[in-house]
């Protein structure tokens, strides 16, 4: 991972695209996380423009990335193939930015509980689209303490145009309260 220049930086913070997305490069820019749990890859642009921006906290050798998404499953669940990138392009392209990929196919609901128990906490967690339904709230509440650390972030959006919003994450569940970072 190479660092980023002044020029890089600016761009980030003030001209990025999309927008919506801005809050979490703000975020990014200016702390370092060790690991990073992102629920729904989909097509993998989010991937594509975070991947450059993370950079490790001292005394951390390689980032730890953690993938949930239905991956090559995804037209079962009548996504078009278009809106998902397999799983081994994930794996390349995580590996290409020297970290460290742990891919798990499933929906939120299956992964969550299967992770949660061996995985270690991640500092950054990235949730897309439907963390709000009734049936994603109550898994997400139940596992997001477990598999985010004591000062870790959460960055969720509730629909596909919404922007990422930071949520506090407490040792209890999600807060219902979210702020934009």
């Amino acid at each position: 991972m190479s660092r980023l220049t002044w020029f890089q930086k600016i761009y980030w913070q003030h001209f990025s695209k999309p927008v919506e997305e801005r809050a979490l490069m703000l975020h990014l820019l200016q702390h370092p996380v060790a690991s990073v749990l992102e629920i729904g890859i989909g097509s993998g642009e989010r991937l594509r423009r975070v991947l450059p921006v993370l950079k490790a906290p001292a005394g951390v050798l390689q980032i730890r990335y953690v993938g949930v998404d239905l991956f090559e499953a995804a037209e079962e669940h009548g996504v078009r193939s278009t809106d998902y990138l397999p799983l081994k392009s994930v794996h390349r392209l995580v590996s290409e930015h020297g970290m460290k990929a742990s891919l798990i196919p499933g929906t939120p609901e299956t992964a969550l509980p299967r992770i949660a128990q061996t995985l270690s906490p991640s500092d950054l967690v990235i949730i897309d689209s439907g963390w709000r339904t009734p049936e994603l709230a109550e898994c997400f509440a139940q596992w997001l303490p477990r598999v985010t650390t004591p000062g870790g972030v959460l960055f969720a959006r509730t629909g596909r145009s919404e922007e990422l919003r930071q949520v506090k994450v407490e040792r209890s569940g999600v807060s219902s309260t979210s702020k934009a970072a």
